[in-house]
Order: structure tokens, then C-alpha cells, then sequence
């Protein structure tokens, strides 16, 4: 009984839980990231963080853990980058 219910259980539920805390916060990033970059000036360092995230999700999806899990920590580096980009952009306009 217990076994069939794990054959159930989506895959998130079966990965280790620090994989899906990162899964989670490369999740956060993209998100924040999309949410406030100027898509214009970062558009290159944007679509980087969100192509690393569909291959972690992808490789997530395949319970390919070891390979999700290399994603996903640059994925939130990646998320960063146009964001202090977008910053960088708002205080030299902020500073005219």
C-alpha cells in the first residue's frame, strides 16, 4: 500500500529537500528577475536565466537531480544579473 502511493507522489515530492529549496528560490529569481528588470537593457542576461530555469525544470521533470541541481544554483546568479543591471539603469537616470 505505502509503495504505491510513492509511485503517486509527483516528483517534487520525491526529490531530496534541499534540491527543491533550490529549485525554489531559482524559481524566485527568475520570477523577480522578470518582474523587475527592464527587459530592453538586460534582454540577453533575462532570457540566460530563464532558459537555465526550463533546463532545471526539464531536468527536474526527468528526475535528473545531479543535473537540476547544477542548474539551479547558477540560475539564481543568472536572475541577479539583470536585475543589478536594471538597478545600475534606474540610479544613472536617477543621477541626471
Amino acid at each position: 500500500m505505502a509503495l504505491s502511493l510513492l509511485n503517486t507522489l509527483p516528483a517534487w515530492a520525491t526529490a531530496p529537500l534541499d534540491l527543491a529549496e533550490k529549485m525554489a528560490l531559482a524559481e524566485a529569481a527568475v520570477q523577480q528577475a522578470n518582474a523587475t528588470s527592464n527587459v530592453e537593457s538586460a534582454e540577453n542576461e533575462l532570457q540566460i536565466a530563464n532558459n537555465r530555469l526550463i533546463s532545471a525544470r526539464k531536468a527536474w521533470a526527468e528526475r535528473d537531480y545531479s543535473r537540476a541541481e547544477q542548474l539551479a544554483d547558477p540560475t539564481q546568479v543568472d536572475a541577479q544579473v539583470p536585475q543589478m543591471h536594471a538597478d545600475c539603469v534606474r540610479s544613472g537616470k536617477a543621477a541626471h
